[in-house]
């Protein structure tokens, strides 16, 4: 199931929530993915300093550091690294607010898994291009 999409590529992903990691690590999982997790985002932050990620899925809300200071802060020390936030907000604001931090991309809460694999394809091994965020993936 797409394991070469995901072939030697590593997968932040950054969550509090414990069910949400879980999620995403099936996925990857059965994906022949690697990855490692956060918590908040200043563990994000840390693991990004240390290079290796290819994709950062991050949570906007999260204690210690949110998603849109963890992206602040990740594009001072990596402006390549996609960052594509997860959330459960739909309000037209997000996709800004998103912008602004310098987030790549972003899947709302509850998503399928073939959004994420979509997702996934869109961002893999590309080339940042700090153009505006899509709509394309929006359920």
């Amino acid at each position: 199931m797409n394991e070469e999409l995901l072939a030697n590529k590593k997968i932040l992903i950054v969550d509090d929530h414990p069910d949400s990691r879980l999620l995403l690590e099936v996925i990857l999982k059965k994906m022949g993915g690697a990855f490692d997790t956060a918590v908040n985002g200043k563990e994000a932050v840390e693991k990004v300093k240390h290079g290796g990620i290819d994709l950062v899925l991050m949570d906007v809300r999260m204690p210690v550091m949110n998603g849109y200071e963890a992206a602040i802060a990740i594009r001072e020390i990596n402006k390549e690294v996609p960052i594509v936030a997860l959330t459960a907000h739909v309000m037209d604001w997000v996709e800004g607010k998103c912008l602004k931090a310098g987030m790549n991309d972003y899947m709302m809460k509850p998503f399928r898994q073939e959004q994420l694999v979509q997702m996934l394809r869109k961002w893999i091994g590309k080339t940042i291009d700090p153009g505006p965020l899509t709509r394309d993936h929006r359920p």
